[in-house]
């Protein structure tokens, strides 16, 4: 089924909504009040990284897109397995993120050998933020 007749009934509301939760996640998560110091050393940035703003339009921008793509890819998912109830939004949510989301991560650790940490660390934030995408797209959508 192709997406395109999909475009005209999508939930852009809910979807713009998931875009910003996408970065709230961001923002609380990586911060340094939560997990941002424990990032920062497992990435091997430099701790004065977060407080230049070198790259940082290029980075929202590219998160604004990713996180586009996912809640759009969501909410398609969503209307063409008819799903209508919570519960099944974050199965879909659960599957998206252990069978595709995970997968990215994983191979970094294996091939770029990334450590397992950061491996857990980000796959909690793409954890938090799918369901809550899913949250969203189910109540609004």
């Amino acid at each position: 089924m192709s997406p395109f007749p999909y475009l005209s009934s999508a939930p852009w509301l809910a979807i713009l909504l998931c875009i910003v939760w996408s970065f709230v996640v961001g923002f609380v998560w990586y911060s340094t009040a939560v997990f941002g110091t424990m990032w920062i050393r497992l990435t091997g940035l430099k701790v004065e990284y977060e407080k230049r703003n070198e790259g940082m339009n290029r980075a929202f921008m590219l998160e604004a897109i990713a996180s586009f793509l996912m809640a759009f890819s969501l909410s398609f998912l969503a209307f063409i397995t008819n799903t209508t109830n919570i519960e099944d939004y974050l199965w879909i949510g659960l599957i998206v993120a252990f069978g595709v989301g995970f997968k990215g991560f994983l191979s970094r650790a294996a091939w770029e050998q990334t450590d397992f940490k950061l491996v857990i660390l980000n796959s909690g934030a793409l954890l938090v933020t799918i369901l809550g995408m899913c949250l969203i797209l189910a109540l609004l959508g």
